[in-house]
């Protein structure tokens, strides 16, 4: 049960003694790259992972994933243009990138690109 102490929701669908869990709408690899980040090795997050790392920190109320990704990852090195960066604030609610995206003065035409 000490999955449910760092995935609340999971904890909610396992009973018991049960082995087994049913996830419906969620892909077995970025499901287990969730899993890998959050418990126990605490994997790297990095451009190709953050989006579906994001996905699943929203549907299972895993804030601590989002903050992370938000504090260590987006805010500073990563820019993406201005639609893109308000698609991420809207869609996981991102306060402090759009706050700190906000304040940036530099150019976003000159950084590297990353698809939301």
């Amino acid at each position: 049960q000490e999955i449910s102490k760092l995935v609340p929701a999971l904890g909610l669908l396992i009973d018991e003694g049960e082995t087994k869990l049913m996830l419906d709408d969620v892909c077995y690899e970025e499901f287990i790259d969730f899993l890998s980040v959050v418990y126990p090795s605490r994997a790297p997050i990095s451009d190709i992972n953050f989006k579906s790392l994001l996905a699943l920190a929203k549907k299972y109320s895993v804030q601590h994933l989002t903050d992370t990704i938000e504090e260590r990852w987006l805010i500073g090195d990563h820019y993406f243009p201005p639609t893109e960066g308000l698609i991420l604030v809207v869609r996981y609610g991102l306060k402090r990138y759009r706050d700190w995206a906000a304040s940036e003065r530099r150019s976003w035409d000159d950084k590297p690109n990353i698809s939301v």
